[in-house]
């Protein structure tokens, strides 16, 4: 039995020697892809058209859009995009600036696109109502 055991470990130990030991694996920290494949809005277009590499647009709406979706489809389908991708924002009238965050598999690399949505100022100048108020019919001064 001691033999056995001996030749096997003989064995092992030549096995070892000749092919070498195992490395140790190391997990892949994962990927850096960042980007985004497409950005989209329900109203208005995008300026510039959207490219991957480019990460501030602008979008311009009439006073009437009072709330505007922008969805961003991720490159990568392990990273993830900010939960406001593909929800309703609510617009001022004026500028509101809107980041779709894409984080990378990784989970260290990020990349931010920015839309920046003007909303027109209202062309409505009548009035709703105009009322006039009585002032008394008298007037007292003091010193």
């Amino acid at each position: 039995m001691t033999k056995k055991v001996l030749s096997f470990l003989l064995a092992v130990s030549v096995s070892l020697a000749v092919l070498g030991c195992p490395s140790p694996t190391t997990e892949s920290p994962g990927s850096t892809n960042a980007k985004l494949s497409a950005l989209t809005v329900n109203d208005g277009v995008l300026s510039p058209a959207f490219a991957p590499g480019t990460t501030a647009y602008t979008v311009s709406v009439p006073n009437a859009t009072t709330e505007i979706t922008v969805t961003g489809t991720k490159d990568d389908r392990s990273a993830t995009v900010s939960p406001n991708s593909g929800a309703a924002q609510s617009l001022i009238v004026g500028s509101t600036e809107i980041t779709i965050a894409v984080t990378a598999e990784d989970g260290t690399t990020v990349q931010n696109y920015v839309v920046t949505v003007h909303r027109a100022e209202s062309s409505d100048a009548n009035l709703s109502a105009l009322a006039v108020k009585k002032e008394p019919t008298s007037w007292a001064c003091t010193k």
